[in-house]
């Protein structure tokens, strides 16, 4: 067995155990552990933590990092053994490629991040099919109450940036001498597709902000929302990653074409790298930080809910 697949074999299963004790020591769920992890959240959210919504904070937090750990090693784990793997066996005599070096920061953040929204879109449906009464907006919530203008835009340019960028860097090395890559037309494709999946994604956005609420106190409500924003601000992030993904699988054939030792392809392949984080990794956490400015008062704020009534209540 070579030292590449050992290398691959031993990453990938740290990564299962990581996981695997990760998701033991939620299960075991300490009380000590419920309220830091309420406590936690609350004030990253900046709301006040009655004692009565720490356990049921508490509870869909834990919900949602256990979903995460499956997630994490059913999917990613395997991406990070076979990325090890990858770039231990190309490391000696090839040239570099977008999936390696810097560009695992890509490789590793886009599945990490499927996991993470998919696990925040199934507890927002599991909190949606619990059972109990009811409350309704009283107006349609917009992006715009949740992010600034500016926030928004950005995301749309971290989405269809990455294929333009992507041509780019192909035409660059081919006029260096390495002709051999992608057709051009594949960053064409790349682009419709993230033109149309902008629209989508916002639009899916909208529904999580949406969804129906159960009943309950007023800061209950709060805490929701402030969860809805959340899963809509990772899910925002979501297509910038994709995007870069692609256009790194595109160009890996003109970065396979340059010869071992040239200058060509690190001075291509940084600047590549370079964009290619700040419009994942970059973009979320900027996102991330225009979305708590919400609590703070310094954007709009959500539109009201209609308060409980007697029958609405529950017992």
């Amino acid at each position: 067995m070579s030292g590449a697949v050992v290398v691959g074999l031993v990453a990938g299963a740290g990564m299962v155990l990581g996981t695997v004790v990760g998701w033991l020591r939620l299960r075991r769920d300490a009380p000590a552990a419920r309220f830091r992890r309420a406590d936690r959240w609350a004030r990253e959210a900046d709301l006040a933590l009655p004692p009565e919504l720490v356990a049921p904070l508490s509870d869909r937090l834990r919900r949602r990092a256990m979903a995460t750990a499956v997630g994490m090693a059913v999917l990613v784990a395997p991406v990070w053994g076979i990325t090890a793997w990858y770039n231990v066996s190309r490391k000696l005599y090839a040239s570099p490629s977008p999936f390696t070096g810097p560009g695992l920061v890509v490789v590793v953040f886009v599945p990490t991040l499927l996991v993470g929204v998919l696990a925040h879109l199934w507890d927002v449906g599991h909190q949606q099919r619990r059972p109990g009464p009811r409350v309704a907006r009283l107006e349609r919530v917009r992006l715009g109450n949740v992010l600034p203008l500016w926030a928004i835009r950005l995301t749309r340019g971290a989405a269809v940036l990455p294929p333009l960028a992507g041509a780019g860097t192909q035409l660059w090395l081919q006029h260096c001498g390495y002709a051999r890559g992608a057709e051009l037309y594949g960053y064409g494709a790349v682009l419709l597709l993230c033109v149309l999946g902008v629209n989508l994604v916002e639009r899916q956005q909208t529904v999580v902000l949406n969804g129906p609420q159960r009943a309950g106190s007023p800061q209950e409500l709060a805490f929701d929302d402030a969860l809805r924003i959340q899963t809509a601000l990772i899910l925002g992030a979501l297509l910038p990653g994709l995007s870069c993904l692609a256009s790194s699988l595109l160009l890996q054939s003109v970065f396979d074409a340059v010869p071992y030792g040239s200058t060509a392809g690190p001075d291509a392949l940084y600047p590549w790298v370079l964009l290619s984080v700040g419009c994942t990794v970059g973009h979320l956490l900027i996102a991330r930080r225009a979305g708590r400015r919400y609590y703070r008062g310094t954007t709009p704020g959500l539109p009201p809910v209609e308060p409980p009534t007697p029958e609405t209540v529950p017992c």
